[in-house]
């Protein structure tokens, strides 16, 4: 795995000595294709960097264990090594995620239907419950979300909205 992220990490560095290239504005096809590129490594490339960082800051503490006479340091030594182990787990884990192909379904529309099922009035004040709750995480994601077609129910709920 180690192997595969550097050589992603000098991909991105290739990608970024490119874009810097003068004669390369005038292509701005080629530029974005670029852009596009190095953007979709920039997040793998982070978090491999914190994990070299992370596995630094363990080697560190070990030596400090190793060399520590002092109860005081090998303690917080052990913490340290604790947290960044912990850390690590972490960063391994969301560069495994990072590391899978994206879906390519992931660019496209979504339509969402809810619809009051048996419950009268309950049922219809619940379905505007979860309209509202999916157009609030639609927003802070950033989608943008639109009403193709709605039905309200007497009482403020909706019968059905898509």
């Amino acid at each position: 795995m180690l192997n595969r992220l550097q050589a992603l990490v000098d991909r991105y560095e290739e990608l970024t000595a490119e874009m810097a290239r003068p004669e390369l504005t005038s292509d701005y096809e080629r530029l974005q294709a670029l852009a596009k590129e190095r953007a979709s490594l920039g997040d793998i490339v982070s978090l491999y960097r914190r994990y070299l960082v992370t596995e630094q800051g363990i080697a560190d503490a070990r030596a400090v264990l190793e060399e520590a006479h002092d109860p005081e340091m090998e303690a917080l030594a052990r913490e340290e090594m604790e947290r960044l182990g912990e850390q690590r787990q972490r960063l391994e884990d969301d560069i495994r995620r990072a590391l899978l192909p994206p879906d390519p379904r992931d660019e496209k529309s979504v339509i969402v239907e809810i619809r009051a099922g048996t419950g009268g009035d309950e049922a219809a004040l619940f379905a505007a419950d979860l309209f509202r709750m999916y157009t609030r995480y639609a927003e802070a994601t950033g989608w943008k979300a639109e009403v193709l077609s709605h039905s309200e129910s007497g009482v403020g709920g909706l019968k059905e909205i898509i």
